[in-house]
């Protein structure tokens, strides 16, 4: 017997066509765990300024995020790592 699991992933663009949201739907896969939604924005250059991995959306807590700022060569000149631990939901 073969174990599957199905994830399903929705994608959402903005009018740039650059991905600023992806859903991932685990309810095919209960025994895969890991973020349900990550969420990107950008500058005005089309450098990601902040993404966010959320473990779960409708509990208004944010696991991590991550902000981005650029000198005048694009290159990163911040990084702000933010990390919420859930207590007793990892395995």
């Amino acid at each position: 017997m073969k174990a599957t699991a199905n994830l399903v992933v929705t994608r959402h663009f903005d009018e740039l066509h650059r991905l600023d949201q992806k859903d991932i739907n685990r309810s095919g896969a209960p025994s895969v765990y890991g973020t349900k939604q990550q969420v990107l924005e950008y500058d005005g250059l089309g450098r990601v300024t902040r993404a966010v991995d959320d473990l779960d959306p409708s509990d208004g807590l944010m696991d991590s995020q991550v902000k981005m700022t650029y000198d005048s060569l694009s290159q990163t000149k911040v990084d702000i790592y933010n990390y919420a631990p859930r207590q007793g939901v990892y395995p």
